[in-house]
């Protein structure tokens, strides 16, 4: 009986260590409730800016072809209703002020929910990343869709462009333009290079969760960047215009430290552990 204590007594301690490790930095919801349709449901109450009227959207419609449908209703992970999403137009994004959470981390996990307009530009999901003039360096990372149809990621040491201090991991091809999707990127820096673990899936239909890992040995640190986080967009600076704009839906972006298992994601089912 003893020693059948003391082994649940470790599986807790082990239970609670890894979801220490694995925590929250920032969690956009985009339904209606406390705070509103920006709040972050994360510990650190970091709500975001609305820039240029990015609107709330329903994922609801009479067409069974309409954006978003697929997203599901509750999350997975969670079982919290999911009913609102942010409709982004190519010309606006979301935003929240340099905070140091966002500079702590060298392994981390983006999820969210996305449908991705037609389009051959760089649209980008997330980052940190301040793409301005030489003097202006603040390049952290970035998450984005490359081509429409592969997921990208970019890191920088020092905040500058070039070839030796902005670096590109890019997937093969995983997502389709105008389809729902669940995505998911573990981004690690260390001593050995940068290493990111591609995922996604698409929904509605049952899908496997694809996954891709590319790694790149040049970049070892990230640059202790003082730009904006952005969803929808990446910043420039120093006027604060942004560029590589999202086109489409983007919904239950989360941010956390560590790396996360599929298990872990906010679509986790069993199809989708290892």
């Amino acid at each position: 009986m003893l020693k059948r204590c003391l082994l649940a007594a470790l599986a807790s301690v082990a239970v609670m260590s890894a979801g220490t490790e694995a925590g929250t930095i920032g969690y956009w919801r985009f339904e209606k409730g406390e705070g509103g349709f920006l709040a972050d449901r994360g510990p650190k109450g970091l709500a975001l800016t609305n820039e240029n009227d990015v609107r709330q959207a329903a994922l609801e419609s009479d067409s069974p072809f309409a954006p978003g449908l697929s997203f599901p209703n509750p999350v997975p992970q969670t079982g919290e209703r999911n009913l609102k999403a942010a409709l982004l137009e190519g010309n606006n994004c979301l935003s929240h002020e340099p905070h140091q959470a966002f500079n702590k981390v060298k392994t981390f996990t983006v999820e969210a929910y996305i449908n991705a307009n037609v389009s051959e530009q760089t649209q980008a999901i997330i980052g940190q990343y301040g793409a301005g003039k030489l003097r202006f360096p603040e390049r952290r990372w970035m998450v984005a869709l490359e081509d429409g149809k592969k997921l990208r990621v970019n890191v920088s040491h020092d905040g500058s462009r070039g070839k030796k201090s902005d670096r590109a991991i890019v997937s093969e091809p995983m997502v389709e333009p105008n389809e729902d999707y669940f995505v998911a990127v573990v981004i690690e820096v260390n001593d050995e290079g940068t290493t990111a673990h591609f995922y996604a899936q698409k929904l509605g239909d049952g899908g496997e969760m694809n996954k891709d890992t590319g790694s790149d040995e040049v970049i070892t640190e990230l640059h202790d960047s003082k730009a904006a986080l952005t969803i929808g967009a990446i910043g420039t600076q120093p006027k604060g215009e942004r560029k590589a704009y999202f086109s489409g839906l983007i919904d239950e972006v989360r941010l956390s430290k560590g790396k996360l298992t599929p298990s872990q994601f906010l679509n986790a089912s069993p199809e989708n552990e290892k």
